[in-house]
């Protein structure tokens, strides 16, 4: 998994960005081991959610 190698490169945290309205994009982020973070918008205003997952515990 991407997770694994970041890492394994010393990455600290995983971001997924979400748009509100894809639920179940939100679930898979879930279903990955990452927590609701932040609402942040994108240059051009589009919202969206963080989903923060921290890579320095152990990956199941």
């Amino acid at each position: 998994m991407a997770t694994e190698y970041a890492a394994g490169e010393g990455g600290a945290e995983a971001v997924i960005q979400v748009e509100p309205e894809y639920p179940a994009s939100a679930a898979v982020a879930q279903r990955a081991g990452s927590t609701p973070d932040q609402q942040t918008h994108s240059n051009d205003g589009t919202p969206f959610n963080w989903y923060i997952r921290d890579l320095r515990v152990a990956i199941p």
